[in-house]
């Protein structure tokens, strides 16, 4: 017959002193139905324990958990791994219908993840609110991702250049209670500022221009329409730099920056293309280093659609001309991280993928909306033993949340068909757990990962 631990009321919870003690109560209530139990620190960082533990050897673990009949003992690898170990405690807590307890099975569990690199890529647009960017990332922690990129399209205020931000945009006060929470759930905020395309900071379909839109004599920073940056320009450079810096000082430590550099349309139809552009980056690059940090970019630059026009799915890449991708390609710093979306493959390995690695780069293959394209980037990076996988969002998110949860949990157990039926487990998943670390309090604007109930997919 199977034992349990009951979860009394009155029993603390004891944490590590840097632990965010108002963060991971509130996420305990949401598991026990909005019940509450008193929390204590202990001395030790990377542990947290419930009643009268039992301890167990952590061994090559990332995190155990060992539940006994008189407590629960939680230890981690780090600190990153404690709250992994956490988070996994929550989502073993069972509710005794009958008895109306909360109880945890008695038993070790002993977790490491089977990809090391885990990150999602979440965009703050103006529709953005901070409340909906709370619940992804506390959500996100629950699926254990281990990055964050967080994208600001012009929503950030910066003290470098006001025209960097629209007049809505949040201040860095707003945003650090959200920075604060991420890490407090053992994961790394990814900064990231495009660095050549995408420089209007809004999406090419609506033609807004974050700067231009509110000071035109700007326009000499910009090249061609204004969708890419003037790099060479050592104005821009300087103005980059300071960027980097606030972003930098904001996300707090880590070890990467995400630098975007896509879709630079004026450069690949040839206006611009005599400039060094490999050049520039491995500038950046070696900026970055001196900090402690390695530049991640976006691959469709690299490579041209001709390589790859005999394999039988749809690669996408933005060069046109295979020698000037290949220019490029040869002249990158290698400590550059390539980024290789590709939203229209379904099948391991990613041929893409695979070249860039033979090409001497660390690779992190990048689906977005499609469940079989979360499940084959997965499997490619597993089987090719590539960095990572970094999971997008874009525009999609409201109504591709299940998605992004998917891609964290199949990186982390390695089983990519563990949520298969997508219109059922992980919808679920996702609706129990979004509930769960964020309540709404009865907030309908609020409630679930979309305020629309009608229209496609929805």
């Amino acid at each position: 017959m199977d034992q349990y631990f009951i979860l009394d009321e009155a029993q603390a919870v004891r944490l590590p002193q840097n632990a965010d003690k108002n963060l991971l109560s509130e996420l305990l209530s949401g598991y026990m139905h909005g019940r509450t139990t008193p929390f204590e620190t202990n001395s030790e960082d990377c542990t947290i324990t419930i009643g009268t533990p039992a301890r167990a050897e952590l061994g090559e673990s990332e995190f155990i958990i060992n539940v006994t009949q008189t407590g629960i003992y939680i230890n981690g690898r780090n600190f990153a791994a404690a709250m992994r170990g956490y988070m996994t405690f929550l989502e073993q807590i069972e509710y005794n219908r009958k008895k109306r307890v909360f109880q945890i099975k008695c038993g070790l569990t002993a977790q490491s993840p089977k990809l090391s690199f885990r990150c999602v890529h979440l965009c703050v647009f103006p529709e953005t609110t901070l409340d909906f960017l709370k619940k992804c990332i506390r959500s996100c922690g629950m699926a254990k991702y281990s990055h964050i990129i967080i994208e600001f399209w012009g929503m950030l205020q910066f003290d470098c250049m006001k025209e960097l931000s629209w007049d809505i945009a949040y201040t860095k006060e707003q945003v650090k209670p959200l920075i604060r929470e991420a890490n407090a759930m053992g994961m790394e905020i990814i900064p990231m500022f495009n660095h050549f395309g995408h420089a209007s900071a809004s999406r090419m379909v609506y033609g807004k221009h974050v700067v231009l839109d509110q000071n035109p004599a700007y326009e000499y920073l910009f090249m061609g329409s204004g969708w890419e940056w003037d790099f060479e320009s050592e104005e821009v450079y300087t103005l980059l730099s300071k960027v980097r810096r606030e972003l930098i000082e904001l996300c707090g430590k880590g070890s990467y920056f995400h630098l975007g550099c896509d879709e630079a349309y004026s450069f690949v139809a040839g206006e611009y293309k005599d400039r060094d552009l490999s050049g520039y980056l491995n500038r950046v690059q070696n900026e970055l280093e001196a900090e402690g940090r390695r530049g991640i970019i976006w691959g469709d630059m690299l490579f041209s659609p001709e390589q790859f026009k005999n394999e039988p799915e749809s690669y996408c890449f933005t060069m046109k001309d295979k020698d000037d991708a290949a220019f490029l390609l040869n002249r990158l710093n290698k400590n550059i991280i390539i980024a290789d979306w590709q939203y229209s493959i379904k099948h391991a390995p990613w041929k893409s993928s695979v070249k860039f690695k033979e090409n001497g780069f660390d690779v992190v293959c990048c689906p977005w909306h499609d469940i079989k394209n979360a499940e084959s980037a997965v499997e490619s990076a597993l089987s090719e033993n590539l960095f990572g996988i970094i999971h997008t969002t874009w525009n999609t998110l409201p109504s591709q949340f299940p998605t992004m949860l998917y891609s964290g949990i199949a990186c982390w157990c390695g089983d990519t068909k563990a949520y298969q039926k997508y219109h059922n487990e992980i919808r679920n998943y996702a609706a129990l757990t979004q509930r769960r670390v964020y309540f709404v309090h009865g907030n309908y604007k609020n409630a679930g990962w979309s305020q629309q109930q009608t229209g496609p997919g929805l």
